[in-house]
């Protein structure tokens, strides 16, 4: 995470808030109502694919299109995924 953060720093983009929890789903959807309440995102780096399905929960039942004007990003390939980037 912290090459992430340097490489957005870098490039003007800093991060503006950030969410520490477990790598799950429920934390994902904790973490993300949090910064999605607290902040006008229009993307959320998550940890993993279970993080990133509970971000995905909590953008949705907040009435955010995704992928749309709020991008997700997970930062790891799980079973879950064809290996491909996605939003």
């Amino acid at each position: 995470m912290a090459g992430l953060i340097k490489a957005l720093d870098q490039v003007g983009l800093p991060p503006i808030a950030e969410e520490a929890r477990e790598f799950t789903v429920a934390a994902g959807y904790k973490a993300s109502m949090t910064l999605l309440r607290d902040n006008s995102l229009d993307a959320l780096v998550c940890a993993n694919d279970a993080s990133t399905i509970g971000a995905l929960t909590a953008a949705r039942e907040r009435g955010m299109e995704v992928p749309g004007p709020c991008r997700l990003w997970a930062l790891t390939i799980s079973k879950w995924s064809d290996g491909r980037p996605s939003t």
